[in-house]
């Protein structure tokens, strides 16, 4: 499969945080896109931001939470673009900082259905799709919580810990079909989703060995590697900066 224009990639939430950086990253390289999220006046702005390269780019509101949203939008975007090859899943959400054990049953659900359930639901609705090109690239966005574990968000690093084991089934079960499928584990990176918890990231930087936080374009850069060609051989890895 050649790169460039040829190419579709979907970017669930691609209008905030790493997952812009990703479709800016990915859209540099002549990549069409698809960004899905649940803002529209957000993501709408994030594809006129996009305006200034010469690809193809449209953002259609999903609840990637909600099943039947997913299909419809795949099934949308497949009608617009007639092939999908990329699949970033990014989409995510935070709930208030609590131990487990007084965790409200609602956030504990939110968060999973968000991020677990999503990317199982987008992951299912574009492997059919793959599996007739045979050819496609899923990369799944986990987090260094995954394992060191994080005080207060039991339901977040679950959630994390469930997209790192369907990663490496998904990877045994596609690889076949010229599907690759990898995990990107971020370290700390200022985000409005994290800036907005009010970390000390000075004090952060000093625990990672580079003695910065992550920008979500070493993040993107990462992403940009495993949809490439060269990558073709790399399927159901973790993929985590030193932290």
């Amino acid at each position: 499969m050649g790169s460039g224009t040829e190419r579709v990639a979907i970017v669930t939430g691609g209008s905030y945080g790493i997952g812009k950086v990703c479709a800016a990253t990915l859209a540099e390289s002549g990549i069409n896109l698809a960004i899905l999220s649940r803002k529209r006046e957000e993501g709408l702005r994030a594809v006129s931001d996009l305006a200034k390269f010469d690809i193809k780019t449209i953002h259609i509101e999903t609840d990637v939470s909600d099943p039947v949203q997913i299909r419809k939008s795949v099934s949308e975007l497949l009608s617009d673009f007639k092939r999908i090859d990329i699949l970033i899943n990014n989409a995510g959400i935070v709930s208030p900082l609590t131990y487990f054990f007084e965790q409200s049953d609602d956030d504990w659900d939110r968060v999973l259905r968000v991020h677990l359930f999503g990317t199982f639901y987008a992951m299912k609705a574009v492997a059919p799709i793959m599996i007739a090109q045979r050819y496609g690239r899923i990369v799944n966005i986990s987090s260094a919580a995954a394992h060191s574990g994080s005080c207060g968000r039991a339901n977040y690093v679950a959630a994390k810990c469930g997209i790192e084991g369907l990663t490496l089934t998904a990877a045994k079960e596609l690889g076949e079909y010229g599907i690759t499928v990898n995990v990107v584990r971020p370290v700390f990176t200022p985000t409005p989703l994290t800036i907005s918890r009010g970390y000390d990231f000075d004090a952060i930087a000093r625990t990672i060995p580079r003695q910065r936080v992550a920008k979500p374009e070493d993040t993107a850069r990462l992403i940009q590697f495993l949809v490439a060609e060269e990558s073709d051989f790399v399927t159901g890895q973790v993929s985590r900066f030193a932290d």
